[in-house]
């Protein structure tokens, strides 16, 4: 048979190109009984746990601490399944996760072998935009159940961390998958590591150009950033000039209007 994999988020949720099988797995167990027995605690003490079925594409398990953030009840998540998850996720960083994060999760897997899969563990950032209107910045960890033949997924569990508080969206998502190598001991070995530009204009830029971005977006003069960054305020001068051009924009506060306006 053919291979088609991998293949992108969009593509598994929405077509499922391949007939998956009903699968059971003996730590997806113990994570449902676990999960259920922490859901009693009080809220805001934990992060939240989930179990994503990718064959009937519904949430089986959503704690509630989901909503101590999201302002969305569990309830509402659960209900309305992946294509509700995905209406508050936001777009740009979903578009990269499907093409790029959940491409590589893929291609993984597959070259994987079936026993060792379930000692993968799948770490990603995003944004999710909150019941109202505000934007929570998430960190997830999951591992995955496949299909020993195809490598289609077929379970999701794991769980997500509202970083909000603690970071700022610098325009970067992370992506990092690691092998369990020891289940007592937690022991882990990083397989894949990267972080991933959300746009475009950003992937023009050099690094030191997009910190001096930064920097003009909190409002720090040209004198001021030259300082910072221990270089000549003629060296910043022709980066900027550099940033104007290569963004197309014609002066800083269009630049840093684009900016904004993109980091939503």
């Amino acid at each position: 048979m053919k291979k088609h994999y991998p293949i992108d988020y969009k593509t598994v949720i929405k077509e499922n190109p391949i007939p998956i099988k009903s699968a059971s797995n003996d730590l997806l167990s113990v994570f449902r009984d676990e999960a259920d027995r922490l859901a009693a605690l009080p809220l805001g003490i934990l992060p939240t746990f989930y179990i994503l079925n990718y064959q009937t594409k519904e949430y089986e398990f959503i704690s509630k601490a989901f909503q101590c953030f999201s302002k969305y009840k569990a309830e509402e998540i659960i209900e309305g399944g992946i294509e509700k998850f995905l209406s508050i996720y936001q777009k740009d960083d979903f578009d990269l996760y499907s093409e790029q994060i959940f491409y590589k999760n893929l291609e993984v897997i597959l070259n994987t072998i079936p026993e060792e899969r379930d000692q993968l563990l799948f770490t990603n950032t995003y944004r999710i935009f909150n019941k109202d209107k505000t934007i929570s910045h998430i960190l997830q960890k999951n591992r995955i159940i496949a299909d020993p033949i195809t490598g289609l997924p077929l379970y999701a569990y794991g769980c997500i961390h509202n970083l909000t508080h603690h970071t700022i969206f610098n325009r970067e998502l992370f992506h990092q998958i690691e092998k369990i190598e020891d289940l007592e001991s937690g022991n882990k070995s990083i397989i894949f590591s990267n972080t991933y530009k959300v746009y475009e204009e950003d992937k023009m830029l050099t690094p030191q150009e997009n910190r001096i971005v930064e920097l003009l977006i909190k409002g720090l003069t040209t004198k001021e950033i030259a300082q910072k960054l221990f270089v000549s305020y003629h060296t910043i001068d022709a980066h900027r000039s550099n940033i104007l051009t290569k963004t197309n924009s014609k002066n800083v506060v269009q630049l840093i209007s684009k900016f904004i306006n993109s980091n939503i």
